[in-house]
């Protein structure tokens, strides 16, 4: 599995405390079958301490190589969307406070719990009209979403991420459904585990990873937790 949404960077957000519980994070990660982790800190991040996030995320790198674990990081953001912020979201994009997805053009995006169909639509057209691509993240986790509004979005140009959690081990049943629903549609993109430490929401993926083997068409899953994501998010 490609994770493209951890937040494992050290002291930067509501995720990993410490350099010694983000690299528990990551052997977690690889024992449950991720070897590769875009690592991707709240966007608050980026402006209560712009310099944090890379020099902590710097820092882990460094911590990893010396710690022998065989997992590659890479760099971004979730950026947090509502129709009234949009202006300074754009251009905090233009100008690199909030970073991209590994400096590709694409874009994780998050929304309210409470968001509707609406203001999300008018956040990704905004996003796509300024000339990124964006991914949605944990796109099961919204009440609004339905495989027809995914199929809008996707129709916009956003992409779509779901937690692999969702998919065996989440405990409410509507988020359950509606990760499972995605999957049957096709319409999810990119996976990830949302992990924000070792006990909160940790990066334990396997059961997920051969649940979605086992019930849906294998090639389609290796896209959705590899493939995609190689293709485009990682450069060679």
């Amino acid at each position: 599995m490609i994770d493209i949404h951890m937040h494992v960077i050290p002291g930067v957000d509501d995720g990993s405390e410490s350099v010694e519980e983000s690299l528990e994070m990551l052997r977690m990660a690889h024992h449950e079958g991720t070897d590769i982790i875009i690592a991707t800190p709240h966007s608050f991040a980026f402006t209560w301490s712009p310099g944090l996030p890379r020099k902590q995320f710097e820092l882990l790198k460094e911590k990893a190589y010396e710690a022998q674990i065989p997992v590659q990081l890479f760099y971004g953001t979730e950026i947090l969307c509502d129709r009234y912020s949009m202006e300074e979201i754009l251009e905090n994009l233009r100008t690199g406070v909030y970073p991209t997805m590994n400096h590709t053009e694409y874009v994780l995006i998050e929304f309210s719990p409470y968001i509707d169909e609406d203001d999300a639509v008018y956040c990704t057209r905004l996003i796509k009209e300024a000339g990124y691509i964006p991914i949605i993240a944990h796109a099961e986790r919204y009440r609004f979403m339905s495989t027809r509004s995914a199929g809008i979005l996707r129709h916009l140009g956003a992409r779509i991420q779901i937690n692999v959690y969702s998919v065996y081990l989440e405990k409410q049943d509507w988020i359950k459904e509606n990760a499972r629903s995605l999957l049957q549609e096709k319409h999810a993109d990119f996976a990830g585990s949302d992990a924000h430490g070792t006990t909160h929401r940790p990066p334990r993926e396997a059961s997920g990873i051969k649940y979605m083997y086992e019930h849906y068409d294998p090639d389609y899953i290796s896209r959705v937790l590899h493939d995609n994501a190689r293709n485009v998010l990682i450069h060679p």
